[in-house]
């Protein structure tokens, strides 16, 4: 390993790791803390009935969190270094395709894309499926160029490990197997290609099993209409979920990858024939969940499609770095660079681009509940699962009694500022509670009743007095010193 790459894998793995435990969790995290605090068998039992996604990162999580906890540095740590790994795979994959100067453009462009970032420190299987996906393709290029039984069987190995972390890999990994086998015709290719093709079919009953649960969305019910999400894919790939500047920088994220990959077709003779093996990768992991649309089969969202990131910003940083225009290739290769470390600190240092709501702070806030009970009116509602999986803080949703408090707190859509709670005081104020705090953050609103004495509460009363009228809200009752 070269020096150069020892350095750009591990400040790319500290720049995870120091964003990792900066946003809050969210819902589909609390699920992956909810997995991996039980034991091996619930764990095993419960991916069907509470996820959409098979079962491989939900097995390392769990053994990750046996020793790293489960707090967000801790669990989020496991995809920090799978996106890591991934910085040196694309590495591996720019030398390949044009030498030293495009490993390094394509390794670094890696290391500080927003969206890989983004998935890099969550708690949920995208990360490990882009590492497998693009370890597979590793070992694909270099089938390509001398045949190898090991690395067959290690490729077939991947892929089916990748199928394991996500279904929507099929389609990066089905358009490996069709090219190694239209390359690497043989017996051997096509018992490795089978292997994986058995791994596939053997998750199906699972894949049917998640879609009828209630816990999950399944894979194929996405929110939104096809065309804002299919127009959403090229500015989620090129700077992520929310950026400062957002169109301006977009446009000219997609501009300078664009132009790199033209620049990679436009090479030599070398250059074009070996981009053309990612590029294809790339493409159909893009379009044919495009296509499978058709078929009624709707898997278009940005985040399912992440493994086909990977082999395109290969070859744009190839293009940029080995291209016919040798001389402004670096540079803008360096502009996109600088633009999405920008992106990514300011995204890190500013919750409202997180595009997540602010439990890590209500958890914090809300401090050890009174002696007398409390009760927490949570909006939205999600929220509370939130709290009590991802935060573990110590309620229930069933009502433990009187209470001397209760905690109203509420946060924004999406990171978005929190709401402006009503004017008119909540009805459970003619109990007595007066209002003796009041907090307004960057990331939600808060407020805090007390009696003197325990008063006991309707529940349906309390759910209908969130801070957000526009909301559903959901109620967490605490007994007296509950932590």
């Amino acid at each position: 390993m070269s020096w150069r790459l020892a350095l750009l894998v591990v400040a790319a793995l500290g720049l995870r790791l120091a964003i990792a435990p900066v946003p809050s969790y969210w819902v589909d995290e609390a699920f992956t803390v909810r997995l991996v605090s039980d034991d091996f068998g619930g764990l095993l039992d419960d991916v069907a009935e509470t996820e959409s996604t098979p079962p491989l990162y939900y097995v390392l999580a769990w053994a990750w969190s046996q020793a790293m906890g489960l707090d967000e540095l801790g669990l989020r740590s496991l995809s920090a270094l799978a996106g890591a790994a991934t910085v040196g795979l694309a590495w591996a994959l720019g030398r390949w395709l044009a030498g030293p100067r495009a490993a390094l453009a394509a390794g670094a462009l890696a290391a500080v894309n927003p969206f890989l970032i983004w998935f890099s420190t969550e708690a949920r299987a995208y990360a490990l499926a882009t590492v497998l996906t693009a370890a597979a393709l590793m070992l694909l290029v270099q089938l390509l160029d001398r045949s190898d039984l090991r690395r067959l069987a290690a490729w077939a190995a991947l892929a089916a490990a990748a199928l394991a972390t996500h279904y929507a890999t099929a389609f990066v990994i089905g358009a490996q197997a069709v090219i190694l086998l239209r390359r690497r015709g043989g017996r051997a290719t096509w018992a490795a290609s089978a292997f994986v093709a058995a791994v596939g079919v053997a998750l199906i009953p699972l894949a049917i099993a998640q879609r009828g649960n209630d816990h999950a969305q399944s894979l194929d019910e996405l929110s939104g209409p096809l065309g804002e999400r299919v127009a959403q894919l090229p500015k989620q790939f090129a700077i992520g979920y929310d950026a400062p500047l957002e169109i301006v920088l977009a446009v000219a994220a997609v501009t300078l990858l664009v132009a790199g990959v033209v620049l990679a077709l436009a090479g030599d003779t070398d250059l074009r024939r070996r981009a053309l093996v990612p590029l294809t990768v790339g493409a159909a992991g893009v379009l044919a969940p495009l296509a499978a649309t058709v078929a009624g089969l709707d898997v278009v969202a940005s985040r399912y499609l992440l493994p086909a990131l990977v082999p395109l910003l290969v070859v744009a940083g190839a293009g940029l770095m080995a291209g016919p225009w040798r001389r402004g290739g670096p540079a803008l290769a360096i502009t996109l660079i600088a633009g999405w470390l920008a992106v990514t600190v300011a995204v890190a240092a500013d919750p409202r681009l997180q595009t997540r709501a602010d439990w890590q702070g209500v958890e914090e806030a809300l401090g050890r509940a009174p002696t007398g009970g409390r009760a927490i009116v949570v909006t939205p509602s999600n929220g509370a699962l939130v709290l009590t999986d991802g935060y573990r803080l110590p309620a229930s949703y069933e009502p433990a009694g009187p209470v001397t408090e209760i905690v109203l707190a509420a946060t924004g859509d999406l990171g978005g500022a929190p709401p402006t709670p009503p004017a008119d005081p909540p009805a459970f104020a003619a109990a007595g509670f007066r209002l003796v705090e009041r907090r307004r953050e960057r990331g939600y609103v808060l407020q805090r009743w007390r009696t003197r004495a325990p008063v006991a509460v309707d529940p349906a009363l309390l759910g209908q007095t969130g801070l957000d009228p526009a909301a559903p809200s959901a109620v967490l009752w605490q007994a007296g010193d509950a932590r």
